[in-house]
């Protein structure tokens, strides 16, 4: 029993390097992204690395992320207090916290158009992708001018809350997967792999009954002009659009469990259909065929189309992972 105890513990260990030279070479590449991805694997086999938890506060600091940075050297500090290196880290963030943390410009709340002799105002803070969103203003702009923008920017608000509901259950099931991972259960990471796609599921089900039931209250609290053509629009926009929710949280999901198990490519190609190449040709070819119509089904088709390449992903993950265990 202890020699196979030692055994576990000697490969806990090579993982954990061989993941932590991974994370370094990534940061020497500039792949910040996949570098984070890989840290949070080496501190889900190993919390009390200090130079995981160090490196972690340098990637966040690098992203001017110093209140982030500050939490893992806080962290790194728990487990050796006297480090020079947590301790230097430490007086960087704080100076940059000190300098900027308490001057911050207030960005502007809202973005008016004009629409004939109605004034439209939309929250003017969004998260999708620049180019995307440029594309979808100028084909909407195209189609039902800015009174279409505005009540694109409606939908585009409401349905942040639901991304945001799928990336917290992904990244909340990404340090188990990548734990069990590390101890190679294939069992248990398909087991927790199954139990947040059901959730996904349940919750997209949940998501679009809200959106179908609650419609106009949720349209009527970003149009607070009353103005009846950006309200009918926008009901109509979020029912369709909305649909695509039932499949975006298998795709969201499946790129952050795919990162987790050391297939990053893809993970990254399920992203980039999502965010860019299935929803820009979705945009553009539904809009040619049905207008408006169109560009509300853009979002499920692009997330349908994307949740069958991520079926063929995790077919091919799954096939691998049973010829490693034979």
């Amino acid at each position: 029993a202890d020699i196979q105890k030692s055994s576990a513990r000697l490969d806990n260990l090579n993982q954990t390097i061989k993941k932590f030279n991974q994370s370094l070479t990534y940061c020497k590449d500039g792949n910040t992204d996949l570098a984070l991805i890989q840290l949070k694997k080496v501190l889900a086999l190993n919390p009390k690395l200090v130079k995981g938890r160090q490196l972690l506060a340098l990637l966040d600091m690098k992203e001017e992320r110093y209140d982030l940075a500050l939490r893992a050297l806080k962290n790194a500090e728990k487990i050796d207090v006297g480090d020079a290196n947590t301790m230097r880290y430490k007086k960087e963030c704080r100076e940059h916290l000190k300098a900027n943390g308490k001057v911050k410009t207030k960005e502007k709340d809202t973005v008016s158009y004009q629409s004939g002799n109605d004034l439209i105002i939309r929250p003017a803070k969004f998260t999708d992708n620049t180019a995307v969103l440029t594309v979808f203003n100028l084909l909407i702009l195209s189609i039902s001018g800015n009174t279409g923008v505005a009540a694109y920017g409606v939908i585009a608000n409401i349905a942040l809350v639901g991304t945001a509901v799928y990336t917290g259950l992904s990244q909340g099931t990404q340090p188990l997967v990548s734990q069990y991972y590390g101890k190679r259960d294939h069992h248990s990471t398909r087991k927790l792999y199954g139990f947040a796609i059901s959730t996904a599921l349940l919750l997209g089900a949940v998501m679009i009954g809200i959106a179908w039931g609650f419609t106009e209250p949720l349209v009527s609290v970003f149009n607070g002009e009353g103005n009846e053509a950006l309200q009918t629009m926008a009901e109509e926009g979020l029912r369709l659009y909305f649909i695509g929710f039932l499949f975006a949280g298998i795709n969201i999901v499946s790129a952050v469990y795919l990162g987790a198990v050391e297939q990053a490519m893809p993970s990254f190609f399920i992203a980039m259909s999502r965010g860019v190449a299935a929803i820009l040709f979705f945009a553009f070819l539904l809009s040619a065929l049905f207008g408006m119509l169109g560009i509300w089904l853009a979002f499920p088709a692009a997330e349908g189309a994307t949740c069958l390449l991520t079926a063929v992903f995790m077919w091919r993950s799954r096939k691998v992972k049973t010829k490693e265990a034979v």
